[in-house]
């Protein structure tokens, strides 16, 4: 017996699995413990003039690509250290004073002394806020840019969801934010360039992103990227030789959950373009990727976003 399919029948068919595969994907992908979260500084936030995607974007568009349709969130702010990334991240509760002593029934509490870190960037990024609790008061905290002394908050306040009464209370109180939005989440760290030019140690870098992994408890899907170097630190100077130990440092600790994304920029020149071969010759990043000598132009932050993605499927996250 001779089956005849029709032409309608055929295009209900592959309806039917292109479907099947959608759904399949989105009930794989669409959970928190899919979800990828990017935390850092500008090389995550991509705000440098002149870059268009940077890399969680073009990670989403990868993984979009490859019918992967789980979220892809930036929580890059630039000009943050990686004691401030690891706060923001819900790591490294900073400790507040309040002005007055007390959060009031309602409206702002001002801030006058914060320990650990201010939450604000050298950037300016007018507000940021956050949500969390303080003395067990749910609220968000806000905090202003300090244009005079960027590496110091402007005005910071604490401001309660619901009124209630007034909280008397001590000195250095932690502010803690909620992780529950990402802890779960297979997340991406990469920090610790904003320490490299401040000229702090490869051990508070170390610390602050140990603070970030152990807050996350049992989940295992992590990764570290490693620092990058800039055009302008040669390989005889103190920040190309602090980068280099540093980024030895972290391997060692996070084998398993590491990526030396520098050395794949680093490999990854134009063997056409003089300058590239120049600095590759010389183990460093080539200028063809780079849009100021120190963040990745677009080629760069696909680079990036090919080297995480590759890790994260590796892995089966």
């Amino acid at each position: 017996m001779t089956r005849v399919f029709s032409k309608n029948s055929i295009i209900i068919s592959s309806v039917f699995i292109a479907l099947t595969v959608s759904v399949t994907a989105f009930a794989k992908y669409n959970s928190s413990s899919t979800a990828i979260s990017c935390w850092g500084d500008s090389m995550t936030s991509g705000t440098a003039k002149g870059v268009s995607i940077p890399y969680p974007r073009a990670l989403q568009k990868l993984a979009l690509k490859n019918l992967d349709v789980r979220s892809v969130k930036n929580y890059g702010i630039e000009g943050m250290t990686s004691t401030q990334i690891a706060s923001k991240f819900g790591a490294k509760p900073p400790l507040l004073t309040l002005t007055e002593g007390l959060i009031p029934a309602e409206g702002d509490a001002n801030i006058n002394s914060t320990e650990f870190s201010n939450l604000s960037s050298k950037s300016n990024y007018g507000k940021l806020k956050y949500t969390g609790t303080l003395a067990g008061i749910q609220g968000t905290l806000s905090v202003s840019w300090n244009p005079t002394e960027p590496e110091k908050a402007g005005v910071t306040a604490f401001k309660r969801d619901s009124p209630g009464k007034v909280l008397p209370v001590g000195n250095a109180i932690p502010f803690i934010i909620d992780q529950e939005k990402w802890k779960r989440n297979v997340i991406v760290i990469w920090s610790g360039r904003n320490d490299i030019l401040s000229q702090f140690s490869n051990e508070t870098i170390i610390a602050n992103i140990d603070f970030m992994v152990k807050s996350i408890g049992a989940n295992e899907k992590f990764v570290v990227l490693g620092v990058t170097d800039a055009s302008f630190e040669p390989p005889d100077s103190q920040g190309y030789q602090q980068i280099l130990s540093l980024n030895k440092n972290l391997s060692d600790k996070y084998s398993g959950h590491w990526i030396d994304i520098r050395n794949v920029l680093v490999k990854s020149y134009n063997s056409s373009l003089s300058l590239d071969v120049e600095a590759f010759n010389t183990g460093k990043i080539a200028p063809s990727l780079l849009i100021d000598g120190l963040h990745l132009n677009d080629s760069g932050n696909k680079i990036v976003s090919e080297a995480v993605y590759d890790f994260i499927k590796g892995k089966n996250w």
